[in-house]
């Protein structure tokens, strides 16, 4: 007989995107501009954008240079959102678990690569985005203290 796994059991890796350390008040519902054509998934980095809005905060998917509101929140339901749906956005304070595309040393500020949705070490050109709380190698998931408001 084949053992089963279940969504709710604990994981054997970290999964990018997820809300990592507990409890994170930080988060936020946002909905995603009615014509972004970026491709969103759990880990994007999103800033907000000036446009009218039903009440939620309205994203899109940014850039490096960018003033980073959050990253999306990795969604079990349906990890690749699309334009105009609400998504959940972890914010300043957050801890969340981010892929890095190139070694990055413990304790490292770190900047997004938006193409990849990944995180490098900050090269001090870019927006920062946060701080890694441990070590890592190019693919692996760590978790990253974000903090958003202070770029």
């Amino acid at each position: 007989m084949s053992q089963t796994f279940e969504m709710n059991q604990f994981a054997l890796s970290q999964i990018k995107g997820t809300i990592a350390c507990g409890l994170n008040i930080n988060v936020l519902s946002a909905r995603i501009k009615s014509d972004s054509a970026s491709t969103f998934v759990g880990g994007s980095a999103v800033k907000i954008v000036d446009v009218a809005s039903d009440g939620l905060p309205i994203i899109d998917k940014a850039a490096a240079t960018d003033k980073i509101f959050g990253f999306i929140v990795y969604n079990k339901k349906g990890n690749v959102p699309t334009a105009n749906q609400v998504v959940d956005v972890a914010f300043d304070n957050s801890i969340i678990n981010l892929e890095a595309s190139a070694s990055i040393a413990g304790g490292a500020l770190l900047e997004i690569v938006a193409s990849g949705d990944t995180v490098i070490t900050n090269a001090g050109t870019n927006t920062v985005v946060g701080r890694a709380l441990k070590k890592a190698s190019s693919g692996d998931v760590i978790p990253v203290l974000v903090f958003t408001s202070r770029t």
